[in-house]
Formats: C-alpha cells, sequence, structure tokens
C-alpha cells in the first residue's frame, strides 16, 4: 500500500531486529549464485523459486553453506498483506520440496498441527451467535518439553507462540540427522489447511472435531550430514551457457 501512495515501504519488524544484530544483505528471488560473504542464507516462504536459484541455493548448501529455512503450508501473512483488488497468491511453500528432499526432510504438503494440550483460548462464535471462549487447536503455545533444552537455538526459550504451522518430517532415503527443535505434544493431529482459511475459520467445528493421534508432530528442525545434489543431471537447462564449451566446464564444476 505504501508503494502505491508513492512512499517508501517498511521493512518487517524480524527484518528490522535481524538488522541490529547481523550485516544483512537483501538477494533477489532469481539470483543464479550465492555470494561467498554470505555466512547464514535465510529462505522465508519459498513460492516458485526459478530453477536457477535453486541450483544456487544447492550448490551452497553443498560448499558447506549454512540455511535458515521458514516453510508454511498456509501463510496467513501472504493472505492478510494481499490487496482485495489482486486475485489471491498461493501461500504454500511446497515447491520448495525439490531441495527439501535432497536434505532429507519433507514438508507434509496441505496439512497444519493441531494441538489440544498447546491450543490458544480465542473468542469464537457459536451456533446462537454468542461470543465464547474456546481453544483454536491451530493457534498454539510451546513451552516445556515442546522445545529442545539442548540446542543452542532453541536452549534458552521458556515458549513460543505459532498460528497455524506445519509439520516436518524426516524422508525414508534421508541421509542427514534430522533433530526436533519444537514439537507439539501427544494430544495432536494433522488438520487440513482448509480449515483454516477465511476470514473466521471455524474454532468450535475443529475442537469439536478434533481427534488427537497420540503422535508428537515436528515444528521446527535442524539438519546435518552428508546431501547429495538435487540436480543430478547438471545445471538446470535454463541456467546453462549457449556456448556448449562454457556448459560443458559449468557441469564439470558442479558440486555433487
Amino acid at each position: 500500500m505504501a508503494q502505491m501512495r508513492g512512499q517508501p515501504s517498511q521493512p518487517k519488524a524480524v527484518l528490522q531486529q535481524l538488522q541490529q544484530i547481523y550485516q544483512v544483505k537483501d538477494l533477489s528471488t532469481s539470483v543464479d549464485a550465492i555470494p561467498d560473504d554470505i555466512g547464514v542464507l535465510i529462505i522465508a516462504q519459498p513460492v516458485k523459486l526459478p530453477a536457477k536459484t535453486e541450483y544456487a541455493i544447492d550448490q551452497f548448501v553443498l560448499g558447506g553453506g549454512h540455511v535458515l529455512v521458514f516453510a508454511d503450508p498456509h501463510a496467513e501473512m501472504a493472505a492478510v498483506s494481499q490487496s482485495p483488488m489482486m486475485p489471491p497468491m498461493g501461500g504454500s511453500a511446497a515447491d520448495f520440496d525439490k531441495l527439501l528432499n535432497a536434505w532429507g526432510v519433507q514438508l507434509v504438503k496441505g496439512k497444519l498441527v493441531g494441538d489440544r494440550a498447546a491450543a490458544q483460548p480465542v473468542s469464537a462464535g457459536d451456533m446462537m451467535g454468542r461470543q465464547v471462549s474456546a481453544d483454536y487447536i491451530l493457534w498454539l503455545n510451546l513451552k516445556g518439553d515442546a522445545i529442545n533444552p539442548n540446542d543452542p537455538v532453541t536452549g534458552r526459550l521458556t515458549q513460543l507462540n505459532f498460528a497455524t504451522a506445519g509439520a516436518l518430517q524426516p524422508t525414508k532415503t534421508a541421509t542427514t540427522t534430522f533433530e526436533p527443535l519444537l514439537q507439539s505434544s501427544n494430544m495432536s493431529e494433522l488438520v487440513d489447511a482448509g480449515q483454516a482459511s477465511g476470514p473466521i475459520p471455524d474454532v468450535l467445528g475443529l475442537l469439536r472435531d478434533f481427534k488427537p493421534t497420540g503422535q508428537r508432530y515436528t515444528l521446527a528442525a535442524r539438519v546435518s550430514g552428508i546431501v547429495h545434489t538435487a540436480f543430478p543431471g547438471g545445471p538446470p537447462k535454463d541456467d546453462t551457457p549457449a556456448d556448449a564449451q562454457a556448459a560443458k566446464k559449468a557441469a564439470a564444476s558442479q558440486l555433487k
């Protein structure tokens, strides 16, 4: 909206806080190489990145680079910031599966974590039109054993709030180590992401239909180890030089 009015747009609060502590460099979503001076590459809600950018990320990781990925099957922020005059944008990061799977991680598609034990109370309308207090199983307050106390990222945290979070799990062919950092309780289930859509989700309906699976779901994880390239056939065609000699050189320098 600020840009439409000819005014400078303000960066998100999380970006402002990062800039207070770190040197932050903004990279284009169509970048074809990750600069050498990047210590940690932050990838937030990657939706339909071009192949050349995925390849750049792939090579950055294989070269020992560290990546912090935020991937969401139902990005509420994308829906809220969307102009009513524009068609809705896809809020799912499912298109990032190529790289996640190469790293031994799967974001469960189209599902959100519902947790009865961690549910936050909200005001919801009942069938009589009255406002009542009810636990919204898709808005979570994680604390206690939901937070890994032994990892330096989460070790000093006491509680975290999550809204419509997805579930991460290791793939069956993973060669990496998958260490959960944040988990739901065993009073949890996976809910179709569509049930959180719309201006007012059916909080009472979700609570009424809730059926815990007894399984704990991972909301954040540390992944480490040896991985293979997500591009075993060589650099993507749209990133291959037209000159045959240059193309051969690019393929030969690929980290596998």
